[in-house]
């Protein structure tokens, strides 16, 4: 695992087109929303046009990989998510929804959104599949404001 420990200015993160390139990352000190930090998961999918969040204990992600491919699940219990998250379609809590050889972020955390002074995020690329989909984590974040906002994506 490596530690990047971000300080003053903007700082952009990139991570690499897969998690076996990629390793386990934590990083620290990520200033988010509009002129924070910034997480380049562009090599692995598509920059996003929305930032889809739900709660994990009520809601779902629907993610597909053109222009809608990072989301965040937040309330989550323990902050992770496996394979048997991820559906081809769904409406059940704590699914996500990612089509048959489409790609997208999502990072999970147990604090609530908006809300939290700080706040710790595992990231996960997913990759879906005929019968469901991949998930591999690829690093947590920890910022310094819960509220991460589309600007702090690319």
């Amino acid at each position: 695992m490596r530690t990047f420990s971000l300080g003053a200015g903007k700082d952009t993160v990139v991570f690499a087109a897969n998690a076996a390139a990629n390793g386990e990352d934590e990083i620290t000190g990520f200033t988010a929303g509009a002129g924070g930090d910034v997480l380049d998961l562009s090599n692995f999918a598509a920059a996003a046009g929305v930032l889809q969040k739900a709660d994990s204990t009520t809601g779902y992600l629907t993610l597909d990989n053109d222009g809608n491919s990072i989301g965040i699940f937040y309330n989550d219990t323990d902050g992770t998510i496996s394979s048997s998250n991820v559906k081809n379609s769904s409406s059940n809590a704590g699914d996500i929804i990612v089509g048959d050889g489409k790609k997208a972020v999502v990072l999970v955390t147990t604090g609530d959104a908006g809300t939290t002074a700080s706040n710790t995020y595992n990231v996960y690329y997913v990759t879906g599949t005929n019968s469901g989909g991949t998930t591999e984590l690829v690093g947590t974040v920890t910022t310094d404001n819960v509220v991460l906002t589309l600007d702090n994506f690319a």
